[in-house]
């Protein structure tokens, strides 16, 4: 009923999605939107509808399931849902925001002016926007930056309570040259035969090893020294 009551209200109010979703562009260009077939715009008012519905809801979603399994939880294990879900879903609703107010309008002003530097007095090029490819290739990209971001926080805060991290460090302390060996052997198995690149590798793989050190250094010295 919440998602049918979204889709709705999204559906009557289609006009604001789609000038909230074309905002980052229009501030940078003043050029048109394309319609090429005659069911483009029908298709952007059922894809706007469906996805702001959809995001709106699972929030919704998550709660009600917590609450149906909450009952046959330990303690320990609603602590660890409550933190596992609040805080990747914070940081997820952080990125779309910074994804549509830094990164969408940075990219899309950098496309917009990429015609008038690398084209000037030589080809007079001019482009315009599909709306319906446009809508998909913002979504997509708003949501792919926001999941990536989800799923990393949310592996980070699994790792931090499932972990035993004394026994990680400790065979970090003995493996570390070990594990340097397989990263650089796996970095050089897949890349290809470039004297810069491989440099390259070797020193993210030694930043990559010591970055990790330090970590597991730190969370054994400030947070597991009781």
């Amino acid at each position: 009923m919440s998602l049918l009551l979204c889709v709705s209200i999204s559906f009557f109010d289609v006009n604001a999605l789609l000038l909230l979703e074309t905002y980052p562009y229009l501030k940078f260009s003043n050029k048109e939107f394309l319609i090429v077939h005659t069911t483009d715009l029908l298709n952007v008012v059922w894809t706007l509808s469906f996805t702001n519905a959809f995001l709106i809801v699972f929030p919704f979603y998550l709660y009600q399931l917590f609450l149906f399994f909450k009952s046959g939880w330990y303690v320990y294990q609603i602590r660890f849902i409550r933190v596992s879900s609040v805080v990747p879903v914070l940081v997820y609703v952080i990125s779309l925001v910074i994804c549509y107010t830094c990164i969408v309008p940075m990219f899309l002003d950098f496309l917009s002016q990429w015609e008038v530097r690398y084209f000037k007095n030589v080809l007079n090029v001019s482009f315009s926007l599909h709306i319906f490819s446009y809508i998909n290739w913002i979504l997509a990209i708003k949501y792919c930056i926001c999941f990536y971001m989800y799923t990393v926080v949310l592996f980070f805060v699994k790792v931090y309570y499932l972990v035993n991290f004394n026994k990680l460090y400790k065979l970090m302390k003995l493996y570390k040259k070990q594990a340097l060996f397989a990263s650089l052997l796996m970095f050089f198995v897949l890349s290809p035969p470039d004297v810069f690149l491989q440099l390259f590798l070797i020193f993210c793989s030694f930043l990559l090893v010591e970055i990790l050190h330090f970590v597991f250094c730190y969370i054994v010295v400030n947070f597991l020294k009781y």
